[in-house]
């Protein structure tokens, strides 16, 4: 079964790629990673599929000093969910997402 994970969408700025929630001073803030000091911050959607407890997320990480990463499709696991088992439907489902997350990461390098 999929369902829609959801936020609150936020202020996007010009750097914002298409699928990015926005930003505040908490939301998608900026962070200081410990071992470099290097601040960064994550551009996400406000929506993505969730799979049998397995989230299909395209992001994109800013570095305040060099820019944007690539993108990326990132997959995260429910650690609650019994052994990400997935019915067909659900492993056919998530095989979907993973590509529609591909394809629009293609089609946002197109642009």
């Amino acid at each position: 079964m999929t369902t829609t994970t959801t936020m609150t969408t936020r202020h996007t700025e010009s750097i914002c790629p298409s699928w990015c929630a926005g930003h505040t001073e908490i939301y998608q803030a900026w962070e200081t990673l410990t071992v470099t000091g290097r601040k960064i911050r994550q551009h996400s959607p406000a929506e993505y599929p969730v799979i049998g407890g397995i989230a299909v997320v395209v992001a994109q990480v800013e570095h305040e000093d060099t820019g944007m990463d690539a993108p990326t499709v990132m997959v995260d696991a429910d650690d609650n969910a019994p052994d990400h088992e997935l019915s067909e439907a659900d492993a056919h489902e998530l095989g979907l997402a993973l590509v529609r997350a591909a394809e629009r990461i293609r089609r946002e390098r197109a642009l």
